[in-house]
This record gives C-alpha cells, sequence and structure tokens, in this order.
C-alpha cells in the first residue's frame, strides 16, 4: 500500500500575473464563508493596507486593486500563481505531467486570504500575509487557526506530512494527530561547531526539497540520506518529528 504524502507550504510574496480559471471553492470547500469575511474585511474604510501589507503607498495601492476583487478575478492554479524563490526551487511549470499531477494533489498552502489551498485549486492575484490584522477578523494567523486544523486533520489523516512552513504560518496550523507521521524541516548553518537556522537559503532548500519528497515519496528522514539541496544542505538529524538540514560554513 503506497503512503500518502503531504507538503506544507506557505504562500508567496510574488504572483504570476494573469489568469483564465474562474475560482472556484476547491479542496477545501468549507473554508469558503471564513474567506468570504476576510475578503469583505479587506475591502472596509478601517483595513490599513500600508500598515497590514508592510508595503510602500504605491505597492499598497497596487495590491489592494486586487485585493477589492479578488473573489470575481480570473484564477490561475495554485502552484502556477505563486512565484519566488520557494516555488522557483520547487520548479513545477517544468517538470514532467506525472509530477505534476502528484505536486497538485500533495501539496496545501497556508494562505493568510484562503485558508488552505490544494496545489491545484484556483487562485486570483492578491496580497495579504498571514501576520495581517484585517477589520471584522483580528490577526490572521488566530483566526484561520481553528478553522484550517480540523479541515487539515481529516485531509492528512493516516498521511506522511512534511511541514515546511515557516513560524508565522505554521501557527496558523494545530496539531495534527491524525497524520501517520509529522515531519517538521529545519534549516541551518553550522560554522565553527554552532548551528542557526536560516532565512534566505530556507526558501530554496525548502522548495527543492518538497520537489523531492513528492518525486520519490519520501516517508521518512532517512530517505533523505544522500540528497543535497541548494548551497549543499544535507540531512544531519532528526529527533522527535524535526529535520535539520544543515551546511558548514
Amino acid at each position: 500500500m503506497v503512503t500518502r504524502i503531504v507538503v506544507l507550504l506557505p504562500p508567496s510574496e510574488g504572483k504570476a500575473v494573469g489568469g483564465r480559471l474562474a475560482r472556484t471553492p476547491g479542496a477545501f470547500a468549507a473554508l469558503e464563508p471564513a474567506r468570504l469575511t476576510v475578503a469583505k474585511g479587506l475591502r472596509r474604510k478601517d483595513f490599513s493596507p500600508v500598515r497590514e501589507l508592510k508595503v510602500g503607498a504605491a505597492a499598497a495601492t497596487a495590491a489592494m486593486a486586487d485585493n477589492r476583487f479578488v473573489l470575481e478575478a480570473p484564477a490561475l492554479p495554485a502552484l502556477r500563481r505563486y512565484t519566488g524563490v520557494l516555488y522557483d526551487a520547487l520548479g513545477y511549470p517544468g517538470r514532467a505531467a506525472p509530477l505534476r499531477r502528484r505536486l497538485d494533489r500533495a501539496v496545501v498552502v497556508m494562505s493568510g486570504l484562503w485558508g488552505l489551498l490544494r496545489g491545484d485549486d484556483p487562485v486570483p492575484a492578491y496580497k495579504l500575509p498571514i501576520g495581517a490584522a484585517v477589520p471584522g477578523v483580528g490577526r490572521l494567523a488566530a483566526w484561520w487557526r481553528p478553522r484550517v486544523t480540523p479541515l487539515l486533520a481529516d485531509h492528512v489523516a493516516g498521511a506522511v506530512v512534511w511541514n515546511l512552513l515557516p513560524g508565522a504560518y505554521a501557527a496558523a496550523v494545530g496539531p495534527l494527530p491524525t497524520a501517520r507521521a509529522v515531519w517538521t524541516v529545519r534549516v541551518e548553518r553550522e560554522t565553527a561547531g554552532r548551528r542557526a537556522v536560516v532565512g534566505h537559503d530556507n526558501k530554496a532548500v525548502k522548495g527543492a526539497l518538497a520537489a523531492a519528497v513528492v518525486e520519490h515519496a519520501l516517508t521518512e528522514p532517512g530517505s533523505l540520506a544522500g540528497w543535497t539541496g541548494p548551497g549543499g544542505y544535507a540531512l544531519a538529524g532528526a529527533d522527535a518529528g524535526v529535520v535539520s538540514l544543515v551546511t558548514r560554513a
């Protein structure tokens, strides 16, 4: 019996432009009322786009042009909409069709606006980080946690979960006791015998890892022996569900 793989990824600040699909509720349709509440909150006059989107005035104006019409705008599948370092390393557009289909099913994105998205769910252009506060909703991580956790627990029942979410997005997801196993990945650099979690490299390594995990149906950290990610990051060990990928300076 083949074990199902689920990979949890954050969204990206970068988004591909355009879209031809109509947005649909997708794989997590039960979240539609909550999504509508967040989308309506973005249109309220007391929402501060510069403060909450953490951009300048011109960028905030452009982002809100998308956000205000996000429920009606044309969409792209999530794994084509998101761009940037992590998604470039994932390399979805250039993968063979069978692997793209597996990524569509395996990847779940934790989004500040949509809650949970499967890799092939249609997504319009938008901008809303998980750390934002939205009128009528509050801080998004706290808003989404009780709403997405039970749905995700159902989705991952019996599956092996590779949790590649950074801290703010990880805070929006509670425990997943229904999963066969949950592996949380930490990306570190070792210098003079001391390890520190890295920032920018983290994204490229996790994107490459997500592709490898799905392509080879990896279910445990030991399966990464011999795998090397961008920047020379390789398996250094696993303890209490935390997998350490380390490069040495």
